[in-house]
């Protein structure tokens, strides 16, 4: 589960920045909407009546009363304490069931209805005697007449029910306000709510989710070193620093155009290298997995490695095929191994028919000068050859192990890509037989817990792990991760590239003349 921190919640919000805000303004709009032309509106009226007592006269000023007329202290003390009692009585229903009773057009309302209409309160100031009645209804002149009917019935209500001496005066309301829907509050609200509540399903969701995120999450977790991460190809051609070689506006369109007319090309083992270019930063990333590799693989005895994956889906045969070409740009000899025997894909990669190969050799119907085959110098690939009743039998067996001896032999650098391992435990009969393993993980795709099971199987085998590669990687899951612009000419008439649905080939084709005759590097 991810830490929840600070930063981690800002950066859940700006991962989910458009989700949010399209969430808070279609919340806002559906409110605005529905105040505007749902919801029937709500007007209020409000009318006053200023209650006094003894010597002072409604509706003037206290304090000049008291410099002026005399009026004394304590007649003021009880005129305030009389404003509360009369906002009691006004609350009691004895008023509503005279204003019922008393006044005509209201004869057939109900005086509950009434009540429910009208509301008294004082005014909120020390020494006020003014007393407020304000009137609800979806009509205005309703509101108005409501408001004004009460005030008058309290001039003679109040007297008769208080006390004879308190005098009344009222102001009529003549105008109305709307207080329901308030449309500017409710929409600033409804916005706030969709904003936390598509946050809070997002938290909700990031939480849940186990898979791996990021090169810092999966170093902070696992021991097994990480050997690098290929970058996420859809990413980079977005960016907009990104002018690939057909341009950014219609890359997807043309790179369609482009890889329908490969697969009506000739499938030659040379059409491999001829290839289109792909941004810079997915080469050098396998450059730097390739270095790893090799630093690994000179403290060891072989010089071979296995690459698995937990799962299926996360890249491994492509990052395979990407690594034997690496390894050969170094003009080393490479030999790339499809010992996945139950759904072989290699050959596809290169466009090469899956003829004699790992499981003709094993079986002893065919040679492994017979099954390997050239795609460049220093560069070879052995098929898996034809999908055998028995793979894992075939592969834990002595013909293998003497093969695989024979090839390390033979080779500076021998590749086998294996079945994921979650799947089927064919990794763990080959990997013995070379120098370590490879585990491939997909950022944002593969399971924690099918990392922590392929892990613990493998320590429990007692096989060396030479480490992981993060596959996909993107730079949400990477705060560090930004691809600046750089200038991609140069490198671009060296590194030739082609975008398959799973992965990316590239290979290194021949300097321009002028760099052959002077030897440059």
């Amino acid at each position: 589960m991810q830490d929840i921190s600070i930063m981690y919640l800002f950066h859940l919000a700006w991962r989910r920045i458009w989700a949010i805000v399209i969430a808070a303004c279609l919340c806002a709009a559906m409110t605005f909407a529905y105040c505007k032309f749902v919801v029937n509106p709500k007007y209020k009226a409000q009318s006053t009546i200023y209650v006094t007592n003894g010597n002072i006269n409604p509706g003037e000023n206290v304090e000049e009363q008291e410099e002026t007329d005399g009026v004394k202290g304590t007649d003021v003390s009880a005129s305030v304490s009389l404003s509360f009692t009369v906002v009691d009585i006004l609350k009691q229903p004895d008023i509503y069931r005279e204003m019922v009773n008393t006044i005509e057009k209201y004869n057939d309302k109900n005086y509950r209805l009434l009540k429910n209409k009208i509301s008294v309160s004082r005014s909120e100031e020390e020494r006020s005697m003014l007393i407020y009645i304000s009137a609800t209804s979806t009509d205005k002149n309703e509101a108005i007449d409501l408001a004004n009917d009460f005030a008058a019935l309290c001039q003679t209500f109040i007297p008769n029910n208080v006390d004879k001496n308190i005098r009344v005066s009222t102001t009529n309301a003549d105008s109305t306000s709307v207080v329901y829907p308030r449309t500017v509050m409710s929409t600033a609200i409804a916005f706030l709510v969709g904003a936390v509540l598509a946050f809070a399903i997002s938290f909700i969701i990031d939480i849940s989710d186990q898979s791996i995120r990021g090169e810092d999450e999966f170093v902070n977790q696992y021991e097994i070193p990480l050997l690098g991460s290929i970058p996420d190809f859809d990413n980079i051609v977005s960016s907009p620093n990104y002018k690939g070689y057909y341009g950014k506006a219609s890359y997807r369109s043309r790179l369609k155009k482009h890889l329908t007319d490969s697969n009506n090309a000739d499938d030659s083992k040379e059409s491999v290298l001829e290839k289109k270019q792909i941004p810079f930063v997915i080469v050098e990333s396998y450059k730097n997995i390739r270095t790893g590799v090799a630093y690994l693989l000179s403290r060891e005895e072989k010089s071979s490695f296995t690459i698995t994956s937990a799962n299926a889906g996360e890249g491994k045969s492509t990052t395979a095929a990407n690594l034997a070409v690496a390894f050969s740009q170094l003009g080393k000899t490479v030999l790339l191994v499809d010992a996945d025997l139950r759904r072989a894909s290699l050959h596809k990669k290169f466009k090469l028919e899956n003829g004699k190969g790992l499981a003709d050799v094993l079986t002893g119907t065919a040679t492994l000068d017979e099954a390997i085959v050239t795609i460049k110098p220093g560069l070879n690939i052995l098929t898996a050859g034809f999908i055998p009743p028995n793979p894992s039998e075939l592969l834990d067996s002595v013909n293998f192990e003497e093969t695989m001896k024979l090839l390390n032999e033979q080779y500076d650098y021998v590749i086998v890509d294996t079945p994921p391992l979650n799947v089927v435990t064919d990794s763990m009969i080959i990997a013995p037989q070379t120098g370590g393993v490879i585990l491939i993980v997909r950022d944002g795709y593969t399971p924690h817990y099918s990392i922590k099971k392929v892990l613990g199987d493998m320590d429990f085998a007692n096989i060396n792990i030479l480490g992981a590669v993060m596959n996909g990687s993107h730079p949400k899951n990477k705060n560090k991760y930004i691809y600046r612009k750089y200038s991609y000419g140069y490198y671009g008439s060296y590194y030739k590239y082609d975008y398959h649905k799973n992965g990316y080939n590239y290979d290194y084709t021949s300097k321009p003349e002028s760099q052959k005759e002077t030897g440059e590097q």
